[in-house]
C-alpha cells in the first residue's frame, strides 16, 4: 500500500504537519502542531480507503479514479477483482457493453500494481486490438498514475517511460523496500512470446477485446488471430496468468473459442451478460434496471437490428429468433418409452470422416437415425470424437452391432476410400457384415446442413432426451452458420441421402405406443 509519505497527498497533510511542527517566526521555536477534529476525521477517513483499496479493485477505483454519476458497482464487479487480485488460473470472461470492464481492468489493475505493489504481481502486459490503442492507453494509464498525488506518493524513482515502444518502468515502494514495476503494452498479432524483464516472465497478462467486427468478417483474419493467440500469449510462460475479457464478436472470434475451449486450454470462464435470458433480473440494476433494457431491446428489434442487441448486451452471436436452427423447433422422445417401437423401424448410419486427432480437429462422427412411416427421423446415437483410423472403425462396428442399420454411408475420397477398404477387410475378421453406401457430397455443407432446416420446422426430427451428445448437438445447430463446429449436424444432414421411411409401418406397435408428438423442451 502507499505509505511513502510526502505532502504531495492530501491524505498526508496531517502527518506532515505533525511531523514537522509549526515555526514560530518571533521566536524561532517550533511548536508542536495539534490536530484539528476535521484533520483527524479527514485522515481516518483516509487510512480506511487506503486499507480496503489494497484488497478491492472496486474500492480502488471509486475512491482513486470516480466516475461521473457513479452508481453502485455490481457483484460482477467484485468477481472481476477478486480473480485479478487473488486468482491463481487462467480466466476468460465475455462482458456486455458498457459493463465498465476497461475502466476496472485495463486501467485499474495497473495503477492498483503501482499504488499496491508486490513481488510477482510486478511485471504487467495488456494487449489489446492494436499497437495504437495499447500506446494510448499506457499513456492514460501513466498520466493517471503521475497526476494523482494519492496514488503516486509511494513513486520512487522514474525508470524509463517510452509510449511509442509501448513500456512504463519506475521504482516504488511498499512501505519497507523498493520494487520495481513495469508495465508494457502491445496490440494484437504483436510477436510477445519471447518477453521477460530481469530474467522473469510477465507475472499477469490482461487481454481487453482484441478483435473489432471488422476482423471477424475475414475467417482468414479470425483464424490467424486464434494462432496467434496460441502461439504467442499462451507461450508468453507457464506461470504467466491469462485475464482475458471482452465482448461476443461470433463464435470464431478469441474470446468465444476460449470460452468453448476452457478446460482444454486450462481457463476458468464466464459470461456476464446484461441480464438473464428472460429479462427479469439485471446484473447491473442500478445502471440498467429491467424497464430500461426491455425498452432497448424492442428499439432495436423494431429497427430489425436485434442481432446488433443480442451481441452487445446479451454476450450472443445472433438474436434467438435469428437463429437458423431454433431450440423451439427441437422435438425429443423418450428412449424407454419408445423403445418397442424403434426396434422396430429400419435404421440407417451416416459417417462424418475428419482427419486428425488434435484438440483443434474436427470430429469424426457416427450418426444413426431410425425412421418411420411418416419419414420421422428419430435420432438414436451420435457417436464423437477425434479419433485414429482404428477408433474411428470401431466406432462404426459399435454402431452396426448395436443398431443393425440397413447400410452405412459415407464418403469415397482419399481417406474417406481408403476407411471403406479398411472396413471391408475387417468385416471377415469381426464376422460383421454391412453395405456401405456412398454419399455424395457434391453440394457446400452449409447447403446440406440448410437442407435440414424444413425438416425441424415441421417436426420431424427427434432427439433422445438426455442423451450425451445433446449438448454438443444443440450448440451446433443454435450456432449455424456461425458456429467453431458443424460436424454433428453434418452427419445429421447426410442422412437426407439415405434415410427411407419403412413401406409397411402402420404408426402404431403391437404394444400401442404412438409417435410423440412433444415440442421443444
Amino acid at each position: 500500500m502507499p505509505s511513502k509519505l510526502t505532502n504531495k497527498g492530501k491524505g498526508y497533510n496531517l502527518y506532515q504537519k505533525m511531523e514537522e511542527g509549526t515555526l514560530n517566526p518571533d521566536t524561532g521555536e517550533l511548536k508542536e502542531h495539534t490536530p484539528t477534529p476535521e484533520e483527524i476525521e479527514q485522515t481516518r477517513d483516509f487510512a480506511l480507503k487506503l486499507m480496503a483499496a489494497s484488497t478491492s479493485l472496486v474500492d480502488f477505483r471509486r475512491h482513486f479514479m470516480p466516475l461521473p454519476n457513479e452508481v453502485e458497482s455490481s457483484w460482477f464487479h467484485h468477481y472481476w477483482s477478486d480473480i485479478l487480485l487473488q486468482g491463481k488460473k487462467n480466466f476468460v470472461t465475455e462482458g456486455f457493453r458498457e459493463s465498465g470492464k476497461t475502466s476496472l481492468v485495463i486501467k485499474g489493475a495497473p495503477l492498483h500494481a503501482l499504488a499496491y505493489p508486490q513481488e510477482g504481481r510486478n511485471y504487467i502486459v495488456f494487449l489489446l486490438a492494436n499497437a495504437t490503442i495499447a500506446q494510448k492507453r499506457l499513456e492514460e494509464i501513466v498520466q493517471a498514475y503521475e497526476t494523482n498525488p494519492d496514488l503516486c506518493a509511494n513513486r520512487v524513482r522514474d525508470v524509463a517511460f517510452k509510449p511509442s515502444q509501448g513500456y512504463y518502468e519506475v521504482e516504488v515502494t511498499d512501505g519497507e523496500k523498493t520494487i520495481p514495476v513495469r508495465i508494457e503494452a502491445y496490440g494484437k498479432g504483436a510477436s510477445i512470446r519471447g518477453l521477460s524483464w530481469r530474467d522473469t516472465r510477465p507475472n499477469l497478462i490482461i487481454i481487453d477485446d482484441p478483435q473489432d467486427l471488422d476482423d471477424v468478417e475475414s475467417d482468414l483474419i479470425v483464424d490467424r488471430d486464434w494462432d496467434w493467440f496460441l502461439s504467442e500469449v499462451k507461450f508468453l510462460g507457464k506461470d504467466a496468468r491469462i485475464f482475458l475479457i471482452g465482448n461476443n464478436l461470433g463464435s470464431k472470434c478469441i474470446v468465444e473459442r476460449c470460452l468453448e475451449n476452457a478446460e482444454i486450454l486450462g481457463f476458468e470462464g464466464k459470461r456476464i451478460p446484461v441480464a438473464d435470458e428472460h429479462l427479469v433480473a439485471s446484473n447491473w440494476p442500478e445502471r440498467f434496471p429491467i424497464p430500461y433494457v426491455k425498452e432497448e431491446k424492442d428499439t432495436y428489434e423494431k429497427l430489425g437490428k436485434a442481432d446488433i442487441w443480442w451481441r452487445e448486451r446479451m454476450c450472443v452471436t445472433s438474436a434467438p429468433q435469428s437463429q437458423r436452427f431454433r431450440k423451439s423447433l427441437f422435438r425429443y422422445y423418450d428412449v424407454k418409452e419408445m423403445s418397442g417401437k424403434l426396434r422396430r423401424l429400419p435404421k440407417y448410419t451416416t459417417v462424418d470422416l475428419a482427419v486428425g486427432t488434435t484438440k483443434r480437429s474436427d470430429y469424426t462422427v457416427v450418426c444413426t437415425v431410425a425412421v418411420d412411416e411418416s419419414n420421422n427421423w428419430f435420432v438414436l446415437d451420435m457417436d464423437y470424437g477425434r479419433w485414429n483410423p482404428s477408433e474411428t472403425m470401431n466406432a462404426i462396428f459399435n454402431a452396426v452391432g448395436k443398431f443393425k442399420p440397413r447400410l452405412v454411408g459415407m464418403e469415397m475420397v482419399a481417406y474417406q476410400a481408403a476407411m471403406q477398404h479398411f472396413l471391408e477387410r475387417e468385416m471377415s475378421g469381426r464376422n460383421l457384415f454391412f453395405s456401405i453406401y456412398e454419399l455424395k457430397s457434391e453440394r457446400k455443407k452449409e447447403l446440406r446442413i440448410e437442407s435440414l432446416h424444413p425438416r425441424f420446422t415441421s417436426g420431424k426430427v427427434f432427439f433422445p432426451i438426455e442423451a450425451p451428445f445433446l449438448p454438443e448437438l444443440e450448440k451446433e445447430l443454435m450456432s449455424f452458420p456461425r458456429g467453431n463446429h458443424d460436424d454433428l449436424i453434418d452427419a445429421l444432414a447426410y442422412q437426407e441421402q439415405v434415410a427411407a421411411p419403412p413401406s409397411n409401418w402402420r404408426g402404431t406397435t403391437n404394444d400401442g405406443l404412438k409417435i410423440p408428438v412433444a415440442g421443444g423442451m
